[in-house]
């Protein structure tokens, strides 16, 4: 059993580091430490972890009362620039330290000087790892530190505004300090492949309009007199981000829909080849105007 310690266990890194920590078979959380907090129970703090062996019933302690070099390792999920300050002793003694902050990443003290300034613990920079265990594990075997790469956590508001354009991990509910309801909280993992809203309107399914029924009714309008024989351009024009290529992109659909078009590009900006019932093509242009042609059906596409 790896005996473990932590230091900071308060924030959004230490409610997740104590979450993995109570679920893992070899791990066992012997101290946690926080000033603030000191004297309150890990349990009252954060109901979410009553019920998940030891770490509920653990209560924090100042950071200078906690035996954290008779941990095997120790974490530190604190703000930028404590570890520096605690690692020195710990890594001394022996005990695998883990900074999950931003002290310890760079080694390139000039580089690292230029953005933060001197480093207070310039020597224990090339004692510590910088790599995740997940990509890089095996540089981390016999390794007496290791620098953790940062990650990006978002709640649950934040993640519907980028959702789609980011790919996101759903980590679940947690009890914050000085928060009354449960927070959902995720995790960033990559780009998504949305580019635009109207990808990620895409992707979601379409809701309908609301307020744009003028819009839609000129378009309509412009289809049934092309069926009836007579070319029609309609220009959209609004603003970046007011809806111009959503409206387009639907009436397109409900064109296709009726069987007046039989392909369309993935980009709103490509024409779209003819079919029997007439032709329908879509021009992005600049200053913030969108086209929309509608020919009737007689010639060929090439000789439009």
């Amino acid at each position: 059993m790896v005996k473990v310690g932590i230091v900071g266990g308060t924030g959004y890194t230490g409610v997740e580091l104590l979450r993995l920590l109570a679920q893992h078979p070899e791990a066992e959380v012997q101290a946690i430490t926080s000033r603030k907090d000191a004297g309150t129970r890990v349990a009252d703090m954060f109901p979410s972890l009553r019920g998940r062996g030891a770490v509920g019933s653990l209560t924090f302690v100042e950071p200078d009362r906690a035996a954290l070099d008779a941990c095997d390792v120790v974490f530190f999920a604190t703000p930028h620039g404590v570890a520096m300050a605690q690692a020195r002793e710990l890594v001394g003694a022996g005990v695998k330290v883990i900074d999950l902050a931003a002290d310890f990443r760079v080694r390139d003290l000039r580089l690292y000087e230029q953005y933060y300034g001197a480093h207070p613990a310039p020597n224990l920079v090339t004692r510590f790892t910088y790599a995740l265990a997940d990509v890089r594990g095996n540089e981390l075997r016999g390794a007496e530190a290791l620098a953790a790469p940062g990650a990006a956590y978002l709640t649950d508001h934040t993640a519907r505004l980028v959702r789609g354009y980011l790919e996101l991990h759903d980590l679940g509910e947690f009890s914050l300090k000085n928060v009354r309801e449960p927070l959902r909280v995720w995790r960033l993992e990559g780009v998504g492949k949305a580019r635009t809203r109207l990808d990620v309107s895409r992707a979601r399914g379409l809701s309908r309009f609301v307020g744009r029924r003028a819009e839609t009714a000129k378009l309509e309008d412009a289809l049934a007199k092309a069926r009836g024989g007579e070319r029609q351009v309609i220009g959209v024009i609004g603003e970046a981000g007011a809806g111009k290529s959503r409206l387009c992109f639907e009436f397109v659909e409900r064109a296709r829909r009726e069987g007046l078009v039989r392909a369309l590009d993935d980009s709103l900006s490509a024409d779209v080849r003819p079919s029997p019932g007439g032709h329908l093509a879509v021009h992005d242009e600049a200053l913030g105007l969108q086209l929309v042609e509608l020919l009737p059906c007689g010639p060929s596409w090439d000789e439009v």
